[in-house]
């Protein structure tokens, strides 16, 4: 008895695409009885049922487009921010992209914070600019244009030596 339930069910969901295969088949069947050769009367029942079924799909709203969601879940240092991290260096015309520039602000912030000074207050502007040097404040303050490559690992260099001591910095 539960057998025969659920192959009503499966069967009730086919009766619509058995109709359109069985209409295909009967076109290409009357094609033939009318007088076209074999060949001709399968295309025509093959093209019957492409058409027909296409009608269907997008009568019925067409098959679902949406993105499924991602699973993966990031984690800092994961080899998608590393490798995020390495095509925004590749900006144009030698220059770095925006996203490189954020990250270095951010370790900027974050090491200039360990010598209690901050990018955000302008009266410990001119103690960065001393400890980090020009180049790195021109990198860490620029707005419109993206620092140079050279610039960007000049920066990288003076945040390094600017380690609050020694056995912090890397080698």
């Amino acid at each position: 008895m539960r057998r025969a339930s659920t192959l009503s069910r499966v069967f009730a969901g086919l009766v619509v695409p058995m109709r359109i295969v069985v209409g295909a088949a009967a076109a290409g069947l009357v094609t033939k009885v009318v007088g076209f050769d074999t060949e001709h009367a399968i295309l025509l029942g093959l093209a019957t049922l492409v058409i027909v079924l296409a009608v269907v799909v997008l009568r019925r709203g067409g098959a679902s487009a949406a993105w499924l969601p991602d699973d993966r879940a990031e984690t800092d240092g994961s080899r998608l921010e590393v490798a995020a991290l390495s095509w925004s260096l590749l900006g144009r015309g030698g220059r770095v992209g925006e996203g490189a520039l954020r990250r270095v602000r951010a370790v900027a912030a974050g090491r200039l914070a360990r010598h209690g000074l901050s990018l955000e207050r302008p009266q410990d502007h001119e103690q960065i600019r001393a400890l980090l040097g020009p180049t790195a404040w021109t990198v860490l303050t620029a707005n419109a244009d993206m620092p140079s490559r050279r610039e960007y690992e000049q920066c990288v260099a003076a945040l390094e030596r600017a380690a609050p001591d020694a056995s912090e910095a890397r080698p």
